[in-house]
């Protein structure tokens, strides 16, 4: 069995491509906030070799955002001896030491390993950076040492703090100015204070501080342009590194002018720099942006593009995503300005903008060529997506993530032959050439070939690949493939079996295989005490909820997914089909008719929706709903408008066809409607020692005379020594004489009507409820009447065989044989094909023998243990302690167990095709069952019923030849 990589021994055997793929892994938990996930395989990098500067230096981050602070430190420090040059591990060193209060002479030393940088090309490359380094030495009372690490930067890449500053300490880098005598006293009138502010602003220009200071104090004083006073008595104080007073210095200078954007600018600075607290400044950045700016250009933009970063890294991403797109209009937003534009679901528009304004870069690193291929993939462009992951596959053609990603690319849009010639592209090793071939084969859909690259995967190379083996997993759990599901299934459970995304596997799987119980144990283990549950969990719940016969509490889960009364719509099957059971068919038809206008399939949401207009009555209302929707119709839509204009010409609407105006109605659509409109029934036969019957109530009657008409029509020897019989409803048995006699009269055939109250015992204990979730569906009490008309042929003693068929079948030429062939048992009948339904029912009743289909049943009537038999199979039927799933069925397996024989196939050919697993053709068919509902009578059903229609048209015209309505 495959094993998951996960010793000490197999961690220090990390190739360098299995490394680079979980420094992937890694990076992206760490910006998911897995902190936990990202440290482990971070720190198993390390152990490896492989990339020790960067493992360190984002397993320093990790444990930052952790609150490791000591043990980030260390992470950073291995960083810096791996690699001497790499600036922002010197960075976060060094910030990190300040922050578990290094002293001076730690700080200068950190500083002083910082000497070997290449500072002219850090500079035109960093400069916020640098100057970010240098605020934590000021604020550390390492000026000296700040300042020597400005100087690196020059002069006009320099913000207009660190000018100050510069000029404050007389550094060369100041700008001199013009030396102006200083005025004395407080002004007294306006135009003094504005000669005082003109000269006061020289003298802080020319870096003399200590002058500049008297005057704006003595601007404060007077209360004359008292809010520039404080503004830059603020920026003086900024400069000194005295952090409390320039924000009381900010603060009061917006107190007299609120709307001072230099002050905003400043103060958000300043909090930025030395409080990375995420709720204050999104309070800040939220003043800010409601001021009026006025244009700002070059260096503002990088000081607030820098404030903006500060606030991402401070976890307020809104409050930075909502910053850089005030800056969007300036060109000189830098690459990680326009990669968080990206990145922060700004207005749409903008972030579409900034993407082609990065794509336009000459030079793009890996992170903005990744940013931009994942946003051109969320968008649907997989142009501009495989144009991103080539230019970075042509720069790093041995970076396995991007080849992986571009082979993927190709593989989702459906491009194999471009898939596999970026496979065969890859020199890579064979491992991981394996496990792009299963991703490939995946996202193509070949998956034969998937299962077998996942099998030898785990095989060769001893790694389960988990999420590939999940989605495999399903897609063969989809297929009804179980062999090959559950051997995934094992090779997953044995390697991640505390897993939880296995264990949702585990449980779709118990479901499928109608294990309740032990889909039930599963969930309770793996997510009973959580509290907040992902939404496929959530799904799950639902579902083992009502297949465990606790309805209530599903509806319950679900009403308290609504949103302002609608239904998300991953949980919109669920509603439907729990509502429905619960026979809440007005919530089912509102509920339906609310997301009308949605994407749903025919069978889970509108044929559902359809059956419930038909029992509240509310066709009309559907018609007028599915009228309204925007032209042209979905090809669903249009579908569920034929089903409900044939619903309503069924109740007698002649005018249904002209309603839906210039809408398009296929010619076999509209013939069905047509022959329904007509309105036409008919009549039944009978004969000798062969007892042909069906058995109906109201709604089968009809589809019963099809059949027996083409049976009759289609068999003429048998139809001779044959007597039909009807057994029906008390409510249908006047109009069944007169349609099958209209029948019998012009086809020559013997037919008795009978009664089923006459022969059915008990009938208030008979169970129409199937024994698994259907979602609304329910089994007519007409189902139960070929057992107790059998029982009760025993007793007539007339004839020597009887042939039941179901109502929804066709019966073609070639039923003599059946009728003449051996008699063998007491009972014919043909297995069930294999499913977990049916393994369910079998294991339930403890059947020794297999499962059949009572579809199509051949009685041998002299066989003496026929009448004990029936005469079980109705005890079983009433007694309430009898569990039946498939209720008549069961009750006539559990009587004929290993007391049947097999029922040749084309007796009882199963339609559609995809659940018989005949090994024979359609067109050999003796008997073609319509097994599954919708029946092609039902306006519901979408596939060609051109056979059922013709034999329906026949029946229509012998009622009407007799006069029959």
């Amino acid at each position: 069995m495959a094993t998951n990589l996960s010793t000490p021994d197999q961690v220090r055997s990390l190739t360098l491509d299995d490394a680079r793929a979980q420094f992937e892994r890694a990076q992206a938990d760490l910006e998911a906030g897995r902190l936990a996930a990202a440290e482990e395989a971070l720190a198993g990098i390390v152990a490896s070799g492989h990339f020790a500067e960067w493992a360190n230096f984002f397993l320093g981050r990790t444990r930052q955002r952790a609150g490791d602070l000591p043990g980030a430190l260390d992470a950073f420090t291995a960083a810096v001896v791996a690699e001497p040059a790499l600036f922002w591990a010197h960075y976060e060193r060094l910030v990190t030491a300040r922050m578990l209060g290094a002293d001076a002479g730690r700080l200068a030393g950190l500083v002083g390993s910082m000497a070997e940088l290449e500072w002219e090309t850090l500079a035109h490359g960093h400069t916020a950076e640098i100057e970010a380094v240098a605020d934590v030495l000021w604020a550390a009372g390492m000026q000296p040492l700040a300042i020597s690490l400005a100087e690196h930067v020059p002069y006009q890449l320099l913000s207009i703090r660190w000018r100050e500053r510069l000029a404050h300490a007389g550094s060369t880098q100041a700008a001199p100015t013009p030396d102006v005598d200083t005025p004395a006293g407080v002004p007294q009138t306006d135009q003094e204070a504005a000669d005082l502010l003109v000269h006061a602003r020289q003298r802080f220009e020319g870096g003399k501080m200590r002058e500049a200071a008297a005057c704006f104090e003595a601007l404060v004083a007077s209360g004359r342009l008292a809010h520039w006073g404080h503004f830059y008595l603020g920026r003086i104080y900024t400069g000194e590194a005295d952090q409390g007073r320039a924000l009381r210095a900010f603060d009061a200078a917006l107190h007299l002018e609120p709307g001072l954007f230099w002050a905003h600018y400043e103060r958000l600075v300043l909090v930025a720099a030395l409080e990375p607290d995420g709720a204050r400044l999104d309070e800040l950045v939220r003043t800010f942006l409601a001021l009026n700016w006025e244009p700002i250009h070059g260096n503002h933009v990088r000081e607030l593009e820098r404030v903006a970063h500060v606030t991402w890294d401070a976890e307020a991403r809104d409050a930075a995503a909502r910053l850089l797109a005030r800056l969007w209009p300036s060109a000189d937003l830098q690459q990680l300005g326009l990669i968080r534009l990206i990145e922060g679901h700004v207005d749409p528009k903008v972030a579409s903008e900034a993407a082609e304004r990065l794509e336009g870069f000459s030079s793009l690193d890996d992170i903005a060529l990744r940013i931009l291929s994942n946003y051109h993939q969320q968008h649907g462009d997989v142009d501009r997506e495989v144009r991103m992951l080539e230019r970075s596959f042509a720069r790093a053609p041995k970076d396995f993530q991007t080849w992986l990603a571009l082979v993927r690319a190709h593989a989702k849009a459906g491009r194999r032959e471009q898939a596999l010639a970026t496979l065969d592209q890859g020199a890579f090793a064979p491992r991981q050439k394996l496990f792009v071939s299963l991703i490939a084969s995946l996202e193509l859909g070949d998956l034969d070939a998937a299962f077998l690259a996942f099998r030898d995967h785990c095989r060769i190379y001893a790694e389960v690949p988990k999420f590939p083996g999940i989605r495999i997993a399903y897609l063969l759990g989809d297929q009804f493939d179980t062999v090959r599901r559950n051997e995934v299934l094992g090779i997953l459970v044995a390697n991640y079996e505390d897993d939880r995304d296995v264990a949702l596997v585990r449980i779709n799987a118990a479901m499928r295989d109608q294990r309740w119980d032990e889909a039930r144990a599963i969930f309770d283990r793996f997510f009973g005490e959580v509290a907040d549950l992902p939404q496929p969990v959530r799904l799950a719940q639902v579902d083992i909820l009502a297949y465990s016969g606790r309805l209530p509490e599903a509806a319950a889960l679900l009403a308290r997914e609504r949103i302002d009364g609608a239904v998300p719509l991953p949980f919109l099957r669920s509603t439907i089909r729990i509502l429905s059971e619960l026979d809440r068919w007005d919530e089912v038809f509102d509920t339906g008719v609310r997301h009308l206008a949605d994407d749903h399939s025919f069978e889970h949401f509108l044929s559902p929706l359809i059956r419930a207009s038909r029992k509240c009555g509310r066709g009309e209302a559907l018609l007028e709903a599915l009228l309204a929707l925007p032209r042209p119709l979905k090809r669903q839509h249009n579908e569920a408008l034929y089903a409900v204009m044939e619903d309503l010409a069924e109740q007698g609407h002649a005018d249904i066809i002209d309603r839906i105006g210039d809408l398009p109605l296929p010619y076999e659509r509209e013939h069905r409607i047509q022959l329904k409109l007509r309105g036409i029934a008919g009549s039944t036969p009978v004969a000798k020692d062969l007892c042909i019957y069906y058995c109906a109530d109201r709604n089968y009657l009809l589809p019963a005379l099809v059949s027996l008409t083409a049976l009759a029509m289609s068999n003429v020897s048998i139809t001779r020594r044959a007597v039909f019989h009807l057994v029906v409803d008390s409510e249908v048995v006047s109009m069944a004489q007169a349609w099958g006699g209209a029948i019998a009269r012009r086809l020559g055939l013997s037919l008795e009507v009978t009664d089923a109250s006459t022969i059915v015992s008990s009938a208030d204990r008979l169970r129409t409820s199937y024994g698994i979730f259907t979602g609304g569906q329910s089994l007519a009490l007409a189902a139960y009447y070929r057992i107790f008309f059998a029982r009760w042929l025993c007793d007539q003693h007339r004839y020597s065989q009887a042939l039941y068929i179901d109502a929804d079948t066709i019966v073609r030429s070639g039923l003599d044989e059946l009728i003449v062939s051996d008699r063998e048992a007491p009972l014919l009948a043909r297995y069930e094909i294999e499913r977990p339904e049916v393994r369910h029912a079998t294991e339930v009743h403890q059947l020794k023998g297999r499962y059949f289909n009572s579809g199509v049943l051949r009685f041998d009537l002299t066989d003496p243990e026929l009448p004990g038999l029936l005469d079980k199979a109705i005890a079983a039927a009433i007694d309430p302690e009898v569990t039946l799933i498939f209720q008549d069925q069961c009750a006539l397996n559990i009587a004929f167990d290993t007391k049947m024989a097999e029922l040749p196939e084309r007796f009882n050919y199963f339609n559609p095709p995809s659940v018989s697993g005949d090994g024979i053709s359609a067109t050999d068919a003796v008997i073609v069952h319509f097994l599954d509902r919708p029946k092609p009578w039902d306006s519901l059903y979408r596939r060609r019923a051109r056979e059922w229609f013709e034999w329906y048209d026949l029946v229509q015209t012998l009622r009407q030849s007799e006069g029959v309505a």
